[in-house]
Order: C-alpha cells, then sequence, then structure tokens
C-alpha cells in the first residue's frame, strides 16, 4: 500500500479523516486520481462525506487536504460540488481541473 490504512475515513461525518504520511493517512471514497506532468504529486477526490481534494507528494508519501466540502460556503462563487468527477492537472503543473457531475462544472 502506498497511501491509505484501508480503513473507512467516513465514520462519524468525516470526523475520522486523517492527513498523514503513507499508511498513516485515511480516505473515504477515492473517484478520481490525476498525476502532475513533473511527477512529484498526485491529486484525489476523495468523495462521500468528506469531499476532499487530496494531494500526495509522490517523494515522501506526504498526504495533505487541499480543499473541503465548500457546499457550505455563503459566497456562490466559491461553492465546489462534491469531487465526484475526473481531475486533470495542466502541462504546466500550475492548475487543477476537477469536474463534478451534479455540479455540471468544471472548476480550476
Amino acid at each position: 500500500t502506498f497511501a491509505g490504512s484501508g480503513c473507512n475515513g467516513d465514520r462519524g461525518g468525516g470526523g475520522y479523516l486523517v492527513d498523514g504520511v503513507g499508511t498513516a493517512a485515511t480516505f473515504s471514497k477515492l473517484y478520481g486520481i490525476a498525476g502532475s506532468a513533473n511527477g512529484r504529486w498526485l491529486f484525489v477526490s476523495d468523495f462521500g462525506y468528506s469531499n476532499r481534494i487530496r494531494q500526495i507528494d509522490l517523494e515522501s508519501k506526504a498526504v495533505t487536504t487541499l480543499a473541503v466540502d465548500m457546499m457550505s460556503s455563503t459566497d456562490a462563487s466559491s461553492k465546489l460540488p462534491p469531487p465526484n468527477g475526473g481531475m486533470t492537472v495542466s502541462p504546466d503543473d500550475l492548475s487543477l481541473y476537477v469536474t463534478t457531475t451534479r455540479g455540471h462544472r468544471i472548476r480550476k
């Protein structure tokens, strides 16, 4: 196992989701994956109660959360529906694009 404990981090409404190194990190429902052009980063959408975009450093195996369920945001322009679609990284590694099937959008 490269990353993730193998235990569902969704228990308790996402309260058990943990950023960490390698198998110390927990995930919920992994849905999409994308790699950076430089080979340093892996991005995953963690769908479910968590609704997070997670980043994995392929050298250190450190898992960090980049974005958390923004559906509760009061700013309509920043609302991000659950990341339940695909992802891709721009060729210059400067942008991450996320699709949302329920939100009918591509977000940058």
